[in-house]
């Protein structure tokens, strides 16, 4: 009996260690690219030429009242406003998806919109043409050309994951008001 228990434990210690080691051999989870992950915002990408407001509606609501509402300078309750002052560079802003159960609502019930200016934007991936900043993700860029008379933006958020598609924002008839298309 003396002699089995050394054999026991050898054994025991290498299954033990062949276990390990085929654990660790499995290293870490490669991290997928921008492309692979999903789109979570729009990102709305505006010359610094001038000043520029820039105006999110609350998630699921008509686009039309806040088109009225910024027509006539009034604001939009659960809108998100904000301006974007002169400068020397492009302004990129991330307009995330609307992602309904997941938080507050204002006194008629919509999600508040929400958005965010990212400094020294990225230019978009090469690859797949998406934007990423702090996990935020945007298939989709809008974009308002430089010398255009829109100076105020109204941009709805996706309610959705979108196609990925990008589009030009422009004012008609010289109006300073640009609305870029719903998701």
């Amino acid at each position: 009996m003396k002699n089995k228990i050394p054999w026991i434990v050898g054994g025991v210690l290498i299954v033990a260690l062949g276990i390990g080691a085929v654990f660790l051999g499995q290293g870490p989870e490669e991290p997928k690219s921008v492309g692979e992950l999903p789109e979570s915002a729009r990102a709305l990408v505006v010359p610094a030429d001038e000043k520029h407001k820039v105006v999110i509606p609350p998630c699921n609501t008509p686009v039309e009242q806040t088109t009225a509402d910024a027509e006539k300078g009034k604001a939009t309750p659960g809108a998100t406003t904000f301006e974007l002052n002169s400068g020397e560079d492009v302004r990129t802003v991330m307009v995330p998806h609307c992602q309904p159960g997941t938080g507050a609502v204002n006194a008629a019930g919509n999600i508040p919109s929400s958005a965010f200016i990212v400094d020294n934007a990225p230019a978009a991936n090469k690859n797949d043409g998406a934007f990423e900043s702090d996990g935020v993700i945007a298939k989709s860029q809008l974009v308002l050309q430089q010398g255009s008379a829109g100076t105020t933006i109204v941009v709805p958020p996706c309610g959705k994951v979108t196609k990925g598609e990008d589009a030009v924002l422009q004012s008609e008839g010289g109006s300073k008001l640009v609305v870029a298309a719903e998701c």
